[in-house]
């Protein structure tokens, strides 16, 4: 029978929290930075860029629901792991495109494949916690909710510091993608 400490010390847990900080980490810079990334690195007014940043959001949403209806008898963590693989991948390729459409189709798959894993993580929590699901869910939440707060700063000093580069702070999204 263990205590909510010995689940916060169960390396578990602390992967599971750090893994969720570097996805939502990846998932912030949809709804704090990508419209002023379109605007900026891509030229877009704004109703053109307010109409592309629902790509990412909309399609990751179908991520999640997809990952609810594979099969049982696909590890999860198959696809936990090729889901992040897939969008740090996608992530990068952003970087190498000459069109907008082909860079939002990129960043729309990137976030599919990383919504694949958040069913995945809530349900993990209930493995790891058992009667301290609650205690776990909340923790990988907070983590989640600590990159909310961490990204956006850090995506504007990464642009501060690398003069606008876009493209610096997309390297760093596909770090953090494969650190999920």
């Amino acid at each position: 029978h263990k205590s909510w400490l010995q689940i916060f010390a169960n390396p578990e847990m602390v992967a599971l929290a750090l893994q969720y900080f570097f996805f939502s980490f990846v998932w912030y810079f949809y709804v704090t930075w990508l419209p002023t990334y379109l605007r900026e690195a891509w030229n877009l007014s704004a109703v053109a860029a307010a109409g592309y940043s629902v790509i990412p959001l909309l399609v990751g949403g179908f991520g999640s629901l997809v990952s609810g209806m594979l099969p049982i008898r696909i590890p999860r963590r198959y696809i936990a792991i090729g889901g992040f693989l897939a969008t740090a991948v996608m992530l990068f390729a952003i970087t190498r495109m000459q069109s907008v459409a082909l860079a939002m189709t990129c960043m729309g798959i990137a976030s599919f494949t990383s919504d694949l894993t958040m069913p995945i993580s809530w349900n993990t929590c209930v493995e790891i916690g058992r009667r301290y699901t609650a205690t776990v869910a909340g923790t990988m939440n907070m983590c989640g909710n600590l990159a909310g707060f961490v990204a956006p700063v850090v995506g504007g000093l990464i642009l501060e510091r690398h003069a606008g580069d876009w493209n610096s702070l997309l390297y760093v999204m596909s770090a953090a993608a494969c650190g999920s």
